[in-house]
């Protein structure tokens, strides 16, 4: 059996929406059972008087309704020989400075709670004494009244601040 020029062509076209209707089933995402999250990264710059085990304090892809807190930590260290004064600044994204509430601890003291957003003003210092070190938490999760979230990303980078104090910490 031959076919025509005509019917070349139909049977080509037929042959290629097949492949492709093939290849589209198989390259087919599943769906996952996971609803989708917000993503937090809250990397770190810090001083030449202070120095910390990681660069980045927090990196948490899927933050999600009722799925707990997002921990990290690290240990922060002046390498000072002179105490100095710590503070911090958050900068970056604002995308998810309502919908995220913070816990910023520094050793058992506490130096800010609230939506992440409050991170952009000055919290409370921190002191720390020549070579000394301590951890810094951060917690974070979605507000309960957090929508809208899904898919959101935020990259954001904590700035410390040191100052350093005369030998009788004034």
């Amino acid at each position: 059996m031959t076919l025509t020029g005509n019917g070349t062509r139909a049977a080509g076209l037929a042959t290629g929406l097949a492949l492709a209707a093939l290849l589209v089933l198989a390259f087919r995402v599943p769906a996952s059972e996971r609803p989708l999250g917000a993503g937090l990264r809250v990397s770190m710059s810090l001083p030449g008087e202070l120095e910390a085990s990681s660069r980045t304090l927090l990196s948490e892809p899927g933050l999600v309704l009722g799925d707990g807190r997002a921990l990290g930590e690290l240990e922060l260290r002046s390498i000072t020989s002179l105490p100095v004064r710590v503070r911090t600044r958050l900068r970056g994204a604002r995308t998810l400075d309502r919908l995220v509430l913070v816990e910023l601890r520094a050793g058992r003291r506490l130096l800010a709670s609230g939506p992440l957003g409050r991170l952009r003003r000055r919290v409370r210092s921190l002191e720390l004494a020549p070579y000394e070190a301590r951890t810094l938490r951060l917690s974070a999760r979605l507000a309960p009244e957090a929508s809208g979230f899904e898919g959101t990303r935020a990259g954001v980078r904590l700035d410390l601040h040191a100052r350093p104090l005369g030998k009788d910490g004034a």
